[in-house]
Protein backbone atom coordinates (compact mmCIF):
# COMPACT_ATOMS: atom_id res chain seq x y z
CA UNK A 1 0.00 0.00 0.00
CA UNK A 2 2.56 2.20 -0.89
CA UNK A 3 0.20 4.81 -2.86
CA UNK A 4 -1.48 5.61 0.57
CA UNK A 5 0.35 8.81 1.57
CA UNK A 6 0.23 10.21 -1.46
CA UNK A 7 -3.64 9.78 -1.76
CA UNK A 8 -3.72 11.51 1.74
CA UNK A 9 -1.85 14.21 0.53
CA UNK A 10 -3.55 14.62 -2.92
CA UNK A 11 -7.05 14.71 -1.07
CA UNK A 12 -5.70 16.82 1.89
CA UNK A 13 -4.06 19.69 -0.57
CA UNK A 14 -7.28 19.09 -2.50
CA UNK A 15 -9.97 19.47 0.03
CA UNK A 16 -8.04 22.30 1.66
CA UNK A 17 -8.41 24.54 -1.85
CA UNK A 18 -11.98 23.51 -1.94
CA UNK A 19 -12.53 25.07 1.15
CA UNK A 20 -10.86 28.19 -0.09
CA UNK A 21 -12.31 28.58 -3.04
CA UNK A 22 -16.26 27.46 -1.47
CA UNK A 23 -15.65 31.08 0.55
CA UNK A 24 -14.85 32.94 -2.55
CA UNK A 25 -11.18 32.94 -2.83
CA UNK A 26 -10.26 32.93 -6.62
CA UNK A 27 -6.58 32.23 -6.38
CA UNK A 28 -4.62 30.47 -4.35
CA UNK A 29 -0.91 30.88 -4.63
CA UNK A 30 1.24 28.28 -2.84
CA UNK A 31 4.85 28.25 -1.85
CA UNK A 32 7.70 25.82 -0.54
CA UNK A 33 11.23 25.09 -0.84
CA UNK A 34 12.78 24.78 -4.21
CA UNK A 35 13.92 21.06 -3.00
CA UNK A 36 10.85 19.82 -1.57
CA UNK A 37 10.11 17.89 -4.55
CA UNK A 38 7.47 15.57 -2.99
CA UNK A 39 5.69 19.08 -1.90
CA UNK A 40 5.80 20.46 -5.58
CA UNK A 41 5.13 17.11 -7.12
CA UNK A 42 1.88 17.05 -4.62
CA UNK A 43 0.80 20.21 -5.76
CA UNK A 44 0.83 19.82 -9.45
CA UNK A 45 -1.01 16.64 -8.90
CA UNK A 46 -3.70 18.71 -7.91
CA UNK A 47 -3.96 21.12 -10.46
CA UNK A 48 -1.66 24.20 -9.36
CA UNK A 49 -0.01 25.81 -11.73
CA UNK A 50 3.76 27.32 -11.69
CA UNK A 51 3.61 31.05 -12.56
CA UNK A 52 7.48 31.75 -12.16
CA UNK A 53 11.39 30.80 -11.79
CA UNK A 54 12.40 28.96 -8.31
CA UNK A 55 14.16 31.06 -6.49
CA UNK A 56 15.35 30.57 -3.14
CA UNK A 57 16.20 33.43 -0.11
CA UNK A 58 19.52 32.74 1.45
CA UNK A 59 19.23 33.12 5.27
Amino acid sequence: MPSAPREEENDLLFKGTRVLQDIGVLRVFCDTAVNNLPMISAFKRVGYRQYSQPWERRL
